[in-house]
């Protein structure tokens, strides 16, 4: 197996036969398999993909979280499963299409012999407060890494599984991004950054992200835990 991509499924009820039409044409094209991760959904998800997804696609494996414990978790269970030579992860809602992960496929196919390779999209037509937020963590990470990484949250991400050797030293939440992307600095892969344009959210709302208020809550909880993935860096 060469892809492995995580989609972790959190409320997104009314965009999960969206996104199966729309990951399915991959599947054609690519040596490829998705992992869905149920991730302790209060809405009908966990019954629709029991009914409509869950042993009826080839090379589609379903996770099921009982209990919402955060982005990181769920994506970790996801990668626990995994078979293939890269490694990655997209989100559920359709912000971002699934055609964006060709390029980067091709990308990693066109420099297979490179066994350190992090794949990772960059963010255009976002709203300014948008990237007022995701420069502001730059720079923070920037302070307290020593390393530049611009644009953390944005995925898809596809990465070489020896990145990482132990799925649950990763965090649970959405400092994920930030870990995952300071272990590949400090691993000198080589990265790279692909252009993609966000589409509007149709099906769904945010879990998390409902105005000014929320997206400070979710800054001060980055914040706190890269201080925290700098602590234990400290002492490794």
């Amino acid at each position: 197996m060469k892809f492995s991509i995580v989609i972790p499924c959190y409320n997104e009820y009314a965009n999960l036969p969206l996104l199966i039409d729309n990951i399915l044409p991959l599947l054609n094209d690519y040596e490829l398999e998705y992992i869905l991760v149920e991730n302790g959904s209060n809405d009908n998800s966990r019954d629709y993909i029991q009914n409509n997804i869950d042993g009826k696609y080839k090379n589609i494996k379903i996770v099921y979280v009982d209990i919402n414990k955060g982005y990181g978790f769920g994506l970790k269970q996801g990668l626990k499963l995994a078979k293939g030579q890269y490694l990655g992860w997209l989100h559920c809602d359709m912000q971002v299409h699934p055609n964006d992960l060709r390029p980067i496929f091709d990308f990693a196919l066109a420099n297979n012999s490179n066994q350190k390779l992090f794949i990772k999209a960059t963010r255009l037509s976002r709203p300014l407060i948008d990237r007022f937020f995701s420069v502001s963590q730059t720079i923070f990470s920037s302070i307290i890494f020593f390393y530049r990484m611009p644009d953390i949250g944005a995925s898809p991400l596809v990465f070489s599984k020896f990145l990482i050797d132990n799925f649950d030293i990763m965090p649970d939440d959405f400092s994920i991004e930030v870990f995952t992307y300071l272990i590949a600095k400090k691993k000198k892969f080589h990265i790279k950054r692909f252009k993609i344009f966000l589409n509007d959210r149709k099906n769904s709302n945010s879990s998390w992200n409902t105005g000014l208020i929320s997206k400070f809550k979710l800054s001060l909880t980055l914040i706190k835990s890269s201080i925290i993935i700098k602590i234990r860096d400290l002492k490794e």
